[in-house]
């Protein structure tokens, strides 16, 4: 998390939302018959210490589809990182034993990037989970209309949320009213000028919105996003886990495909991708293929007549090694 990222599709990351596991959290999760947190919060290091002690923080989120089941934010927070994680799993549960905060030094971290870049907002949760007060997701917005030299990425699986969050009659004001806060404190400059009139810069015109679709089911999504108001609108394909069918992209500036990697990682049918980008195009959108996942196939796959394809990136993240057709990166604006 900071000023660099290694996800192709962006510049850099910022999660401001963070989790700071309670003191009495053991005693909570006894009580309430949580046994597995119980072990987690009472294990100990060779040297006796605890593993996960009260204090600790990290970033939290909630599984809410099977996009989720690799998550790789979850995977690195429960390896307790120093910097980096409660040790607690991504589930409904933990949000009784931790307290939710905005980190007020990285909260502000983009308004001292000068280099313009494109920044994935809440790249370790997100940021429309029932979990996130309105009033952070205000404070977050307002830093994002204070960086008018960023492009800010807000990717979500809570499509119905963004939309009524985006949709809600203040919503405007109450970051306006926010964002003059903040920026008389930390940008005076640009304050009051981007601010002087909320209605005339609606929708934020420095921010992209968009949701993650990993299966059939999940393609409902899309119809909340294309009518929420967005300078511009992106769905994420990625863990693309099965055959999605016929879509339709009207209304969307971007698609991202991608397929899975990591432990435990689900095939990925080149043929998915590629039916998905035939569409997009049909449609007006652009695409952006960003990996092919750990165990890509050529096509029909669960046939047992086309093996997995082999290729030595292990994400199959190399364009080199793909087909022709698939070494596709557009975005708004420009190629990457």
């Amino acid at each position: 998390m900071g000023a660099k990222s290694s996800i192709e599709w962006t510049d850099a990351s910022w999660t401001p939302i963070r989790a700071r596991v309670k003191e009495d959290a053991a005693d909570i999760a006894r009580a309430r018959g949580y046994a597995s947190l119980v072990q987690i919060l009472e294990a100990r290091k060779p040297n006796g210490e605890l593993r996960v002690p009260p204090g600790k923080i990290g970033p939290h989120c909630e599984h809410c589809s099977p996009g989720c089941e690799n998550c790789y934010s979850e995977t690195n927070n429960g390896r307790c990182l120093p910097a980096n994680g409660t040790g607690l799993p991504f589930d409904r549960r933990v949000r009784d034993l931790v307290d939710l905060f905005l980190d007020e030094t990285i909260l502000v971290q983009p308004l001292h990037w000068k280099r313009p870049r494109r920044i994935f907002v809440c790249s370790q949760t997100d940021l429309f989970g029932d979990f996130v007060a309105d009033e952070m997701i205000d404070r977050v917005c307002a830093v994002m209309a204070l960086c008018p030299q960023h492009t800010l990425q807000v990717l979500t699986k809570r499509a119905e949320r963004m939309w009524e969050y985006f949709w809600s009659p203040d919503v405007r004001y109450r970051i306006a009213a926010t964002a003059e806060v903040l920026g008389r404190r930390l940008v005076p400059r640009w304050a009051n000028h981007v601010w002087k009139s909320p209605s005339s810069i609606w929708p934020m015109y420095n921010v992209w919105l968009g949701v993650s679709v990993e299966d059939v089911e999940r393609k409902a999504r899309m119809r909340f996003l294309r009518s929420t108001p967005a300078a511009v609108r992106f769905v994420s394909f990625e863990p693309l886990i099965e055959e999605l069918g016929e879509l339709d992209l009207r209304g969307i500036d971007l698609a991202i495909w991608g397929g899975e990697s990591g432990p435990g990682a689900r095939p990925c049918d080149l043929e998915w991708i590629r039916n998905g980008m035939k569409q997009a195009k049909r449609d007006g959108c652009l695409n952006f293929v960003k990996q092919v996942g750990a165990h890509p196939y050529p096509g029909r796959l669960g046939s047992g007549r086309m093996p997995e394809i082999a290729f030595k990136h292990r994400k199959g993240g190399d364009p080199a090694e793909w087909p022709e057709d698939l070494r596709v990166r557009e975005a708004p604006g420009t190629k990457l």
